[in-house]
């Protein structure tokens, strides 16, 4: 599994649940030149641009509340 330490990736929603951006922490660009590392960071990217969108069916009325997020994933635990 690869090594490095957690991926933090910020994201930015629409009210629809949409993802509008994403993008690594800086320390999670830091550990980039670990080849391992850097393959799990961008699944767990593209998991979050992709199908995986975990948002797309949250509420609108709380919208501020999910609006800004940062997801931080352990890349020992990615299959």
């Amino acid at each position: 599994p690869p090594t490095g330490g957690l991926i933090a990736i910020e994201t930015l929603y629409a009210p629809d649940g949409s993802l509008i951006a994403a993008d690594y922490t800086p320390a999670t660009r830091e550990r980039f030149v670990n080849p391992a590392y850097r393959a799990a960071a961008e699944a767990a990217l593209a998991a979050l641009q992709g199908p995986c969108n975990p948002l797309k069916d949250m509420p609108r009325e709380d919208y501020a509340a999910w609006r800004q997020l940062e997801f931080t994933l352990n890349p020992r635990l990615m299959r």
